[in-house]
């Protein structure tokens, strides 16, 4: 039998699936980030030495895994993964689909050792399975592996090299989806539209973060970097008048969510964020994409 290095490469994956504290929802509008990083194990084993880069442009990922084989000795994997419509599973043994997940073909590279590190000899490029990448929040996911009948699953989450840079407090003119869902009497109801709004952002320096928008809605918490993000988890969410989903005056929603966001260089910013249900408020819950270029400073 063909020995297999990816297989019997402990430090990366093994056959058992981990739990992720609770299995998280996959939101189609986390596809909209991007997911160029650097990733790796998550949580961190102690004396872990792989992960694995992604470059994405558009829908399209190229991933570089920097893995050991049975050997000690480093080997090289690529995968090349592309989300696209369709129903159609990116695994023979997983129910994920392109539309939820980037997947594509694993290659192995072997070569003759060089005496020019980067003019490589006799270099050989085979495919030897398939990848798949599945976004669990804009930090975090999930990486599939198979070759042949091996079935490999593994978390994953973005490394921390720096802290992320702090964006302008003020106006942002901001584009999106939001899906927002609740109960009409018997039936749920649920409906994604596009936004198309100005949001507020303010950051103190103790690192309590409010976002306004919309119908006069807040999202207000408590900020930690991970990844080249910002994160608040459990920030309140509250909306007054006319909410998300309309009703009488007065408090139309008292609910939590989890939001992560990040700026750019040229005055942009860009953020997701899943709320908890409601369940005062006709079990209503929302997800939202969003992306916004600096305008003013608040008044």
């Amino acid at each position: 039998m063909r020995h297999n290095p990816f297989r019997s490469c402990l430090f990366l994956f093994s056959a058992a699936f981990f739990a992720f504290g609770g299995m998280a929802p996959t939101h189609s509008q986390i596809l909209d980030l991007s997911f160029t990083d650097i990733w790796a194990e998550d949580p961190a084993p102690q004396g872990s030495s792989w992960g694995v880069n992604f470059a994405q442009s558009d829908n399209f990922i190229f991933a570089t895994f920097f893995v050991y084989g049975e050997d000690g000795q480093p080997k090289w994997y690529t995968g090349e993964m592309n989300t696209r419509n369709g129903t159609s599973r990116c695994l023979s043994w997983e129910t994920l689909t392109p539309a939820t997940a980037f997947c594509g073909a694993l290659h192995q590279t072997v070569s003759k050792p060089p005496s020019n590190m980067l003019s490589p000899s006799e270099t050989q490029t085979t495919p030897v399975g398939k990848v798949a990448f599945e976004p669990l929040t804009p930090t975090t996911g999930r990486l599939y592996i198979e070759i042949g009948s091996t079935q490999l699953t593994k978390n994953v989450r973005r490394l921390t090299l720096t802290a992320p840079p702090r964006g302008a407090e003020g106006y942002y003119n901001s584009s999106g989806k939001i899906t927002k869902t609740w109960k009409d009497e018997n039936a749920t109801v649920t409906v994604t539209t596009d936004m198309a709004d100005w949001l507020t952002f303010l950051l103190a320096e103790d690192g309590e973060m409010t976002l306004l928008f919309g119908w006069f809605c807040q999202i207000s918490g408590r900020v930690f970097a991970d990844g080249p993000f910002y994160v608040a988890k459990d920030a309140v969410y509250l909306c007054w008048n006319d909410g998300p989903w309309g009703g009488p005056p007065g408090l139309q929603l008292n609910t939590t969510a989890d939001i992560y966001f990040r700026f750019n260089k040229t005055g942009g910013m860009e953020g997701y964020w899943v709320s908890k249900k409601d369940e005062a408020h006709n079990m209503y819950e929302d997800k939202a994409s969003f992306s916004g270029t600096f305008q003013t400073m608040p008044e």
